[in-house]
């Protein structure tokens, strides 16, 4: 039986899901919470875009760091969002929170979500601003159900459980797409990365995951060497990018109709070489779509930004 279940919609939810006891810990997991920092962007993201053309290709330039995460209670940060009005990250353990930081990586406000949580491990927006705390991982609990803790722009907060089709799989990725779909990529030891979807429907608490495809990382990587476990997502702003990343690389597809799945499996990625790291899982889009921000667990928890240059089209004579 899946150790998930739903709560029903409201600004402080009663969960019927069992505290869930981490293996020889004895005790439940720890509460998650919601850090919602109101941010300025002044370098990664925001101001007018410089149009630099660069004929037929997409580049990326070398990792920059930013700044570090040195907080204790960010010793394993998984997931990470950005919106107009801040930076959010996910700590996938105790305590088990969304913490909103400054561009110096300094914690700045944390607000309690009051739900009780299994493994979380990466965080998506809706374009409305909703924020998706994707319950997803299965490392440790086998897990044929996962769940996505939501949370709407006026602070209402409700869960939607989601079923596999095929039994338990763990996953470290989790993106939203324009068009409403919840989309997980598992983390899979051989490479072969499975790739689940559903649409979000307004008011539904439990849904069902369609198997849509499967990604060869081992053919994606660019050497032997390279990673293939998949360990998060993203989705500019616009719907019309999408990213997923393994310890070592990541990897972008084009999606101009907002189909990001359709384009995962379309055709081979852009390998994007990303700074190493201890245990890099999470990244995501500048606001604008002009940098990816990762970072990783442990601490000192590096912030780096690659910078994205796309082809301009000539303007309109």
């Amino acid at each position: 039986m899946s150790p998930a279940a739903t709560r029903p919609t409201s600004t402080r939810p009663e969960t019927t899901r069992p505290a869930p006891v981490r293996p020889g810990s004895g005790r439940p997991v720890r509460r998650i919470a919601l850090a919602l920092a109101a941010v300025a962007l002044p370098i990664l993201g925001v101001g007018p875009r410089a149009a630099v053309a660069v004929p037929g290709a997409v580049t990326y330039s070398a990792p920059g760091l930013r700044c570090s995460v040195t907080d204790p209670r960010l010793r394993e940060i998984s997931g990470m969002v950005t919106s107009a009005d801040g930076l959010y990250v996910l700590n996938d353990k105790a305590p088990a929170a969304i913490f909103g930081l400054d561009w110096n990586c300094q914690v700045r406000k944390v607000i309690d979500l009051g739900l009780r949580v299994y493994d979380t491990e990466d965080l998506g927006r809706s374009p409305d601003g909703t924020l998706w705390v994707g319950d997803i991982g299965g490392n440790v609990y086998r897990r044929p159900s996962v769940l996505l803790d939501k949370r709407t722009p006026d602070g209402t907060v409700s869960t939607v459980q989601l079923d596999y089709p095929d039994g338990p799989h763990d996953a470290e990725a989790l993106m939203i797409s324009q068009l409403g779909d919840a989309v997980i990529v598992t983390k899979q030891r051989d490479g072969h990365s499975a790739i689940y979807t559903v649409p979000l429907l307004a008011g539904m608490p439990r849904l069902q995951l369609r198997f849509a495809g499967s990604l060869d990382l081992r053919a994606m990587r660019p050497s032997s060497r390279a990673s293939v476990l998949v360990t998060g997502g993203a989705v500019a702003a616009g719907g019309q990018h999408v990213v997923i990343r393994t310890y070592s690389d990541a990897y972008e597809w084009d999606a101009p109709d907002g189909n990001i799945v359709a384009a995962m499996l379309a055709g081979p990625p852009r390998t994007i070489p990303l700074a190493p790291t201890r245990q890099g899982e999470s990244i995501t889009y500048s606001i604008d779509g002009r940098y990816l921000l990762t970072s990783t667990e442990k601490l000192p928890a590096p912030l780096h930004a690659v910078t994205i240059t796309r082809p301009v089209a000539p303007a309109a004579r």
